[in-house]
């Protein structure tokens, strides 16, 4: 079960209880919402939404869900970054789509507007990588980084900032 507390002027509304289509075979690694839509990743590598689940990766590789945000671009998935692929799940059926392929331990992607940002780290190489709606292919950059490198995306408003969390 998923209790959403929604946000009103001046507090809280009252609490609602909904369902996901199924249990979380292991315990929950991850959970993040799309809007107002729940999305978990279970320690067996299944991302369940509403719609139904769909086994993304072995979670030891670090699958990591989108950071809490608006609707995506197409409406209605939640992207997955995995140690080898960036990948967004219909909320609706849990059917998969490949955006990229790209290696290394990634960090939570974000969306911002039209555009989809994810990073990986792979030893002395950041891997970036920017799709947009409308554009036939993503664009990717590669950069160095520090091989204890721990990185994570900061959003503010419509800005997105990549930060190397140990190192600044």
């Amino acid at each position: 079960r998923v209790t959403t507390i929604p946000a009103i002027s001046g507090g809280f509304g009252k609490p609602q209880r909904s369902k996901l289509s199924r249990a979380p075979r292991e315990s929950i690694v991850e959970l993040t919402a799309v809007a107002d839509v729940p999305a978990v990743l279970d320690g067996a590598g299944d991302v369940i939404v509403p719609g139904g689940s769909v086994h993304v990766t072995d979670t030891r590789g670090g699958a990591r869900l989108q950071q809490v945000g608006t609707r995506t671009s197409p409406p209605d998935e939640v992207l997955v970054a995995t140690d080898g692929q960036l990948l967004a799940v219909s909320l609706e059926s849990a059917r998969i789509r490949e955006i990229a392929s790209v290696p290394g331990t990634p960090a939570a992607p974000v969306v911002i507007g039209d555009c989809t940002y994810g990073v990986w780290a792979e030893g002395a190489t950041g891997h970036f990588l920017r799709a947009c709606t409308g554009k036939p292919v993503p664009s990717a950059v590669d950069f160095k980084l520090s091989p204890a490198a721990e990185l994570t995306f900061r959003v503010n408003r419509n800005n997105v900032y990549l930060n190397d969390v140990k190192n600044g």
